[in-house]
């Protein structure tokens, strides 16, 4: 025979909080986002493209009229780049900004006739493909939230104290500065490589000479320039055929191109990897900030529901008020214990009391079996709109004992 749900305490329902039944909870999952705009499709469709287009597009070839060297803007393009892959699952709204950065400037630097090349059509495919489907998303959230807010009514009461304290979006933003500072010390190491280079170019000699062999398997040319034979490292030896006429600058018997005047690669590995983790724990952060004060700053709409606090990975499952036996989980979210103090609990069950009033022995021992038993249904109520298509925190559940969300409904079932 099951349990029957731990009951909210009377003085903690505010008057008029109506139940989110079975009936209105149909149809909330009735609305969620189709198939087809579940992120990983998006996501999939744009690195397959991505990786294509890399590989397939034209890259200009370094001559001495125009030097390669760190190219600033197309880095930050990168960065740009992978973040949306990452956004496509977490902010659908940057996403959908960042794709359209990363399209854009594509036209730009080759013009739109880059659209004829197959790999590139491919990318700008998938970036609409990707776009609908965040687009569709987003669509869906509203209509889920509306169907909350008709399942709430007039409803309305501020977030409980306890809930208050909880600042969410610290602890992303601590590691956000740390890699935003070692993508900062990479751009301070590749700008140091090129004002070294220019130094050594200003004191140094220009000469030009011939390729006389092409070693493509280690990098290598070998350059006759003014009766003197230099051997010089490049990263593409198959620009500069035999018999090319190549600029070089010579400092002692040290040379290099002035067509590939530095090597910086490694210091804007640095910065692309730094940028785009920091970036993404900064926007996680700032996100989970603004969303929770958005829950704080005024009465939200309020259904009494029943949750089931997982043991194992720290999810609360939501169910429908009156799904007292726990058949259909609706939503899930991390969570975390709260006292009225704003502390952090404990949730150590195995060293309490259990609901029946035994001490916990026989629950350590079917643990040990690993046959333990579903931990029991509770009343809560859930604060805000719950909307599965976003990410940012829009709802909050408080139990007998407050249970502060760390993230928004995000799995419906």
């Amino acid at each position: 025979m099951s349990r029957q749900p731990v009951p909210l305490p009377a003085e903690h329902i505010p008057p008029g909080t109506p139940a989110w039944r079975t009936a209105d909870v149909l149809r909330w999952l009735g609305a969620v986002p189709a198939r087809w705009a579940h992120p990983l499709f998006a996501f999939l469709a744009l690195a397959v493209s991505v990786a294509w287009e890399v590989a397939a597009a034209p890259v200009p070839a370094c001559t001495s009229a125009e030097p390669c060297g760190s190219d600033w803007p197309g880095l930050a393009v990168a960065v740009v780049l992978v973040l949306s892959l990452y956004w496509v699952w977490r902010q659908p709204r940057l996403a959908i900004g960042g794709l359209a950065v990363t399209v854009v400037a594509l036209a730009v630097e080759e013009g739109v006739t880059a659209f004829a090349r197959p790999s590139a059509l491919t990318y700008l495919t998938a970036a609409g493909f990707a776009v609908a489907g965040l687009v569709h998303r987003l669509t869906v959230a509203g209509r889920q939230r509306a169907l909350a807010l008709e399942a709430a009514g007039a409803a309305a009461q501020p977030l409980p104290d306890a809930a208050r304290t909880f600042r969410r979006g610290r602890m992303s933003l601590v590691p956000a500065a740390v890699f935003l500072v070692v993508a900062g010390f990479g751009v301070h190491r590749a700008l140091g490589v090129a004002d070294a280079y220019d130094k050594r170019a200003a004191t140094a000699s220009h000469l030009s000479g011939e390729v006389t062999a092409v070693d493509t398997d280690d990098g290598l040319l070998t350059v006759t320039a003014e009766g003197r034979t230099y051997r010089i490292g490049t990263a593409f030896p198959e620009d500069f055929p035999v018999d090319t006429r190549v600029d070089l600058v010579v400092d002692g018997d040290g040379a290099v191109l002035v067509a590939e005047p530095y090597d910086a690669f490694g210091w804007e590995v640095l910065v692309l990897a730094g940028s785009v983790t920091g970036l993404a724990f900064m926007v996680n952060g700032v996100a989970g900030r603004l969303g929770a004060r958005r829950l704080r700053r005024g009465p939200l709409p309020v259904l009494r529901v029943l949750v089931r606090e997982g043991e194992e990975d720290g999810r609360t499952w939501v169910f429908a008020a009156d799904d007292t036996e726990g058949r259909r989980p609706v939503l899930w979210f991390h969570s975390l214990y709260a006292d009225a103090e704003g502390g952090e609990e404990d949730e150590d069950d195995l060293e309490t009391a259990d609901d029946d009033g035994d001490f916990g022995l026989d629950k350590v021992a079917q643990v040990l079996r690993a046959d333990a038993p579903a931990p029991p249904l509770r009343e809560a109520l859930l604060y805000g709109a719950p909307a599965p298509a976003r990410r940012s925190p829009s709802s909050h559940a408080t139990t007998r004992t407050t249970r502060r969300s760390r993230s928004s409904a995000a799995s419906p079932r």
